[in-house]
C-alpha cells in the first residue's frame, strides 16, 4: 500500500466516523422526541465516537482499532437487546470503512517510520 492509499483509507474512515456520529445523534433525537429526553448513554456514545473519530483523523492506530471494535460491539449489543437487525446493511458499510482505516493507519506508520541504525 502506498502512502497516498493509506492516507485515503484513513480519510474515508474518519469521514465515516463523522457520518456515524451524525446518524447516532439524529436517531437519539428522533427516539427521544426532544433534546432533553436523550439519555446519558446516548451522549456518552456520541462522545466516545467523536473522540475515536478524532484519533483516526490524527492517524492513530489505537484509535482506529478502538473505533472499529467499539462500533462493532455497540451495534451487537443494540441488536441483541432490541432484537432488531434493520441497520445491519449500513453497519456493514461502516465496519468496512473502519477496517480500512485500521489498515491505513498501520500502513501509514509503517511507511513513515524512521529507520534506526543497529550498528
Amino acid at each position: 500500500m502506498s502512502l497516498e492509499e493509506a492516507n485515503g483509507k484513513i480519510r474515508n474512515a474518519w469521514i465515516a466516523g463523522l457520518i456515524a456520529v451524525a446518524a447516532s445523534a439524529i436517531l437519539a433525537f428522533e427516539y427521544a422526541r426532544n433534546p432533553w429526553g436523550i439519555g446519558k448513554w446516548d451522549w456518552l456514545d456520541i462522545l466516545i465516537m467523536l473522540v475515536l473519530t478524532a484519533a483516526v483523523y490524527k492517524k492513530s492506530r489505537v484509535g482506529a482499532v478502538l473505533l472499529l471494535v467499539y462500533y462493532l460491539g455497540s451495534n451487537i449489543v443494540t441488536w441483541v437487546q432490541t432484537g432488531y437487525w434493520y441497520g445491519l446493511p449500513f453497519a456493514l458499510i461502516f465496519i468496512y470503512f473502519f477496517y480500512q482505516g485500521v489498515r491505513g493507519a498501520f500502513a501509514y506508520h509503517e511507511l513513515t517510520a524512521v529507520p534506526t541504525s543497529d550498528a
